[in-house]
Formats: C-alpha cells, sequence, structure tokens
C-alpha cells in the first residue's frame, strides 16, 4: 500500500533530480489510491533510459494482522532505488 515513510538510496539520492524523485512519489501515491493498492514494486523509468524501483517492505495484510506497528520507519517504509541496489 504504500503507506509508510520514504526512504531513497545515497545513490538516488545523488544521482536523481528531486523533481523526479517528487514526481515518483507523487505517481505512487495517486495510483494507491485510484487502484485502492499496487504491485509493492513499482519500476520507473526517466527519460535517458535509466530505471528506478519504488518498494514496498510491509503489505496491507501485515499491517492488519499487528505484527508491524505502521508508524516503525525501520519495517514501513517505501524505498525509493536503482536495480542493482535491490
Amino acid at each position: 500500500m504504500f503507506s509508510g515513510r520514504w526512504l531513497m538510496s545515497s545513490e538516488v539520492s545523488d544521482k536523481l533530480h528531486g523533481i523526479e524523485i517528487q514526481h515518483i512519489i507523487n505517481d505512487v501515491s495517486r495510483a494507491v489510491k485510484e487502484q485502492d493498492g499496487i504491485c509493492g514494486l513499482q519500476i520507473f523509468v526517466n527519460k535517458e533510459g535509466v530505471k528506478v524501483y519504488a518498494i514496498y517492505s510491509v503489505d496491507w495484510d501485515q499491517l492488519e494482522s499487528g505484527e508491524f506497528n505502521p508508524s516503525d520507519i525501520n519495517h514501513n517504509n517505501n524505498i525509493i532505488c536503482f536495480p542493482h541496489e535491490r
């Protein structure tokens, strides 16, 4: 559900513009709302053909189970990274 806090790898932070990162977050958030949830791996490709992943760490069923605290950033987070960092 991409309900956790957004984090990114240091390589993404160094190589992508802030606006590109914000577009990824906005696109994922919009898709989650429109589709009432989406796949936990979203793949984005920029104009130069560079792939970037958006991945959530905990799905809705896991959060609903009570096993994970929704506010615990160590477990409930969304990562933006390059494929080789996965």
